[in-house]
């Protein structure tokens, strides 16, 4: 199994580094609601910041990037033949989408148009989902907006969808199919996953981790799959989970399989390809496959939560030469 190494303090150039962008990398973070800060290169954890020593073993609530951790688990379904592929309808699964009166358009609505976010039904907020007795009916009932497939909204149900679609392919909750086929692999065992009140994984915003497993799953993810001599996702995968697909506001962003890209690196015309992994409050799993980093947020900036991911951007994305 893949160990991480630490920089070794005694002998802590890195030829690679700037070590003038690290210094003030840290003094701004210090100054902000960021619990935790590691930076992985090369295999190397070359930085480690925690708030305080509670920190580094404190299970973080991560937000969406849940939906990431979910995606990976749909890509290892497909893998281990679950699910056939992403073009099945989900009305495969939710036979109710069958009855009298439903919306021909759900009928087409598929796993990927689920992953990414462009299923077309209405969205208000979480808050009406959670105060729902049952989730999983409440999206299905939500109006069909767009066409499936035509433009994308941001849509935790969608999530909360793939989190049951999983559970009803394998017989599995998330929970207990990402320690079989993901976690287990990873060592990774201090974690808590919250469930709706038929026992579906939230597959939106539902888990807590620490920060450590987080990079973890951002090294897989990072070296195409596998860890150590395992291919534990595929390589395929990867690539349709980062390949630039919709955007929505700015444009500043494209979502891809539950994964985010920076829309100016796309195409690599401003720099390196960036993409991540992001959550409420300033959760990040951050990877550039060029400059081989991988660096994690855990953070409680409700107001601010893109800030984070600015910090690296000024700081220590320049601080790399590659």
């Amino acid at each position: 199994m893949t160990q991480f190494t630490y920089l070794d303090p005694v002998n802590s150039t890195n030829k690679y580094v700037n070590q003038s962008m690290i210094d003030g990398f840290m003094k701004k973070i210090k100054n902000e609601k960021i619990d935790s800060c590691l930076i992985l290169h090369k295999n190397k954890i070359i930085l480690e910041y925690y708030k305080n020593n509670k920190m580094s073993k404190k299970q973080h609530a991560i937000y969406s990037v849940t939906k990431s951790v979910l995606s990976a688990l749909i890509g290892i379904a497909i893998q281990k033949g679950f699910i056939e592929n992403v073009n099945v309808p989900i009305a495969n699964y939710f036979t109710e989408l069958h009855k009298s009166g439903t919306d021909q358009r759900k009928l087409v609505i598929t796993i990927e148009h689920l992953l990414t976010m462009t299923a077309g039904l209405s969205w208000n907020n979480n808050k009406e989902m959670q105060m729902s007795k049952n989730w999983i009916k409440y999206i299905l009932n939500r109006q069909v907006e767009n066409d499936p497939g035509k433009s994308m909204n941001y849509c935790c149900g969608y999530s909360h969808l793939l989190s049951s679609i999983l559970q009803k392919a394998s017989g599995m909750d998330a929970s207990s199919f990402a320690q079989k086929y993901l976690f287990g692999y990873l060592d990774i065992r201090d974690y808590r996953w919250l469930t709706d009140n038929q026992g579906i994984c939230n597959g939106g915003f539902g888990l807590s981790m620490k920060a450590i497993d987080m990079l973890k799953i951002g090294s897989l993810f990072l070296n195409k799959g596998s860890w150590g001599s395992k291919q534990i996702l595929s390589e395929t995968w990867i690539e349709e989970s980062i390949k630039p697909r919709f955007s929505i506001d700015d444009h500043s962003n494209i979502y891809g399989y539950h994964w985010w890209v920076l829309s100016d690196r796309a195409e690599q015309e401003t720099g390196p390809m960036v993409f991540y992994a992001s959550g409420y409050g300033g959760n990040y799993i951050i990877i550039v496959p060029e400059f081989e980093i991988v660096t994690v947020f855990t953070s409680r900036m409700f107001e601010e939560s893109s800030k984070p991911k600015q910090l690296f951007l000024d700081y220590m994305l320049s601080a790399f030469q590659g």
